[in-house]
């Protein structure tokens, strides 16, 4: 029997449809499988930064991966700051209780005089050859170690655990206070001398009155708190809209702590969530 074109036309039409919709669905619900792959129970411990001896390690996992940032500071000669930084790509191997590298890069950078890195081009970036894995383990003691075959540059460092704190922070949509968190990272060669360095702005910046908080913390692996005591300035608006200063007699109390979704708890202003600010300078 004889199809009219009209009829051939659409049949052909009704199957390129039926494959395209077959494709975006398998493409749609494979991402959506992909985005549920859930983080591996022994990898979540690496989570976070670590340092030692002008070194800091920052560990973030990545849908399905972990990011490892490696950044060492030549200190030797203060007039002409260098440094190098390895990024590897890493899986959790639960046979080794370990993260595993699948991809290296190593850089050398100088600095520059408003503080910035400048980066050469990189020593090595390619996928691990075999053999050369960096092998990330944690201690007996809660000690991050990095077994680096490349360049041994890991060898008889343990590193700190001191929390993933530092950078810029704002509060959460939720919250009825407007409050703005700077939290930076002071480390030298003497694990001793560690701590962060904290700003803690509480009311908008263009309101009638606005407290700033400078304060000196530590952080304590046991309790997965930041905490300190700092000195609070009062800013308020005058006649002319300028602020006048006015450095408050009390002391006031800091701490912090990460929620399970990466959030940073304010607990000293009555639990206060604040959200990454990726947008602050």
């Amino acid at each position: 029997m004889n199809m009219p074109r009209n009829s051939v036309f659409s049949a052909k039409h009704v199957i390129s449809l039926v494959l395209s919709l077959c494709l975006l669905l398998t493409l749609t619900v494979g991402a959506a499988l992909a985005d549920e792959v859930p983080q591996p129970e022994g990898g979540k411990k690496f989570e976070t930064n670590w340092a030692a001896d002008n070194c800091l390690v920052e560990i973030d996992y990545e849908e399905e991966g972990y990011r490892v940032c490696i950044t060492r500071n030549d200190t030797t000669d203060p007039m002409n700051l260098t440094g190098d930084q390895w990024q590897y790509n890493c899986h959790y191997d639960e046979s080794k209780d370990a993260l595993v590298s699948m991809h290296s890069e190593r850089s050398s950078f100088t600095v520059g005089e408003s503080s910035e890195k400048i980066f050469g081009e990189p020593k090595y970036s390619e996928l691990d050859p075999e053999g050369t894995n960096a092998v990330f383990t944690i201690s007996a003691d809660g000690k991050l170690e990095w077994n680096d075959p490349r360049d041994h540059a890991g060898d008889g460092v343990q590193f700190s655990n001191i929390g993933n704190f530092k950078g810029n922070w704002k509060s959460d949509a939720g919250e009825a206070e407007t409050v703005s968190v700077k939290i930076q990272w002071n480390g030298t060669s003497r694990e001793e001398d560690w701590f962060y360095t904290v700003w803690v702005t509480r009311g908008a910046t263009d309101a009638e009155t606005y407290t700033v908080t400078l304060a000196n913390c530590d952080y304590d692996a046991a309790t997965g708190k930041l905490s300190g005591t700092g000195s609070m300035t009062v800013f308020t608006k005058n006649a002319q809209g300028e602020y006048d200063s006015q450095d408050s007699d009390e002391n006031a109390e800091v701490i912090f702590s990460k929620t399970e979704d990466g959030k940073l708890l304010y607990e000293a202003a009555n639990g206060i969530v604040l959200v990454y600010d990726v947008l602050a300078d």
